[in-house]
């Protein structure tokens, strides 16, 4: 049976990466044998994809330090030496193609690239993206100093791979721009447990969380980045009954300047914070909020507003030509805005909440990126390759 390995920097958070790496590691497991490699995993990610995948660190034992880990997996090209029985790696990252690309070089193993956005430390990060975070803000400095061999480094990698995904066209567009070649669009997948809940579900977690009968809601990784500010923005030009919630980790720094904005509309009672919240959990607020707002900027796909409208939630996202414009469809599964301009994203979330939605039409829209239409387009590739 042919072997298969999947590479990632870290495993510390259950994001979207790390969702499509468990889309990979269960639809490419039915037929080959597969585990997952990374530089530091978290005590409460160990069992992340399932009893059936092996999950190891390709960094030294006696490096505890999880940032020590990922920049010795950089400098150590050879971190992956003792899996050179493997039949294909897949990367998912910067540091991760460089360490495939060795073996490649080095043991003739093919390498696939999955690419979810061009380094964010090499093209597109700016101070708010590192700062608050201390494997950004290395990142951020290292851009900066030796940003042009790095960036050198990295069209290497990808020109010497075997075959490249990107997660939607805009980010295919933005890789043919920096690397000049073109890569294939493969769309991050939602799970199948993303339905519509029972009107007996989303009464409970309204009951639950004591949330009004209409209410706005957003969750994935609270970080600055993520343009939440606008979002928090929005509620100068939004009714006053209407709340705003938040599911997801987020540091209390960045909470507490959340609530600052929102104390200047007198709407810091109607900013809620709900933490880490179940799968469960997520598809029956999805299904019970009357807007799902997604205000990241330039996102390179944006998996969070796919899994809402699956369960039958209108999406507001901004028309900038980046992942969402690929998979809101205006007037069918929510409304896109004005970027960057609160007041016009307030207006679409308005429209949600007064527009009488057909959930099954909303649902019906995002099948297309649901896992089995995915991994038609996906598997026969890696078969081809490894043929």
């Amino acid at each position: 049976m042919k072997k298969i390995t999947t590479l990632y920097d870290f495993l510390h958070v259950d994001a979207g990466l790390e969702s499509v790496m468990q889309f990979q590691t269960r639809s490419l497991s039915k037929t080959y044998s597969v585990d997952v490699s990374v530089a530091s995993i978290k005590n409460n990610m160990k069992h992340y994809f399932g009893k059936n995948i092996d999950l190891n660190e390709h960094s030294p034992e006696f490096i505890n330090n999880s940032l020590l880990k990922i920049i010795f997996s950089f400098l150590n090209k050879s971190s992956l030496k003792n899996l050179k029985d493997r039949d294909l790696f897949i990367s998912q990252s910067f540091i991760c193609s460089r360490l495939a690309d060795y073996m490649k070089q080095k043991f003739k193993i093919p390498h696939v690239v999955f690419f979810h956005h061009p380094p964010n430390f090499l093209y597109t990060s700016g101070w708010k993206w590192a700062r608050g975070d201390i494997k950004r803000i290395i990142a951020y400095f290292a851009g900066i100093l030796i940003g042009p061999i790095l960036k050198k480094m990295h069209k290497k990698y990808m020109l010497n791979a075997d075959l490249i995904f990107s997660n939607s066209r805009y980010t295919a567009k933005r890789f043919k721009e920096i690397y000049g070649i073109d890569s294939k669009i493969l769309y991050p997948p939602i799970g199948d447990f993303f339905r519509i809940a029972t009107d007996k579900d989303k009464r409970k977690i309204k009951e639950k969380y004591k949330l009004n009968n209409k209410f706005i809601f957003s969750y994935g990784r609270l970080i600055p980045d993520k343009g939440y500010d606008y979002l928090i923005n929005c509620f100068k030009y939004l009714p006053k009954k209407i709340d705003i919630v938040l599911a997801g980790k987020i540091k209390e720094k960045y909470k507490q300047e959340l609530i600052l904005i929102a104390k200047k509309y007198n709407s810091e009672k109607k900013l809620r914070f709900l933490g880490f919240v179940s799968e469960e959990e997520l598809v029956q607020l999805n299904s019970a909020a009357s807007c799902f707002a997604f205000p990241a900027l330039k996102e390179d796909f944006g998996l969070v507003p796919v899994e809402a409208m699956a369960c039958g939630c209108p999406a507001v996202g901004w028309k900038d030509g980046a992942g969402p414009e690929e998979t809101i469809i205006p007037n069918v599964g929510g409304f896109l805005a004005k970027p960057y301009n609160s007041e016009d994203f307030a207006n679409k979330i308005k429209l949600c909440l007064n527009k009488r939605w057909d959930k099954k039409k909303i649902t019906k829209s995002v099948n297309k990126f649901r896992e089995k239409e995915i991994a038609k387009k996906f598997i026969p590739r890696i078969r081809e390759l490894l043929q």
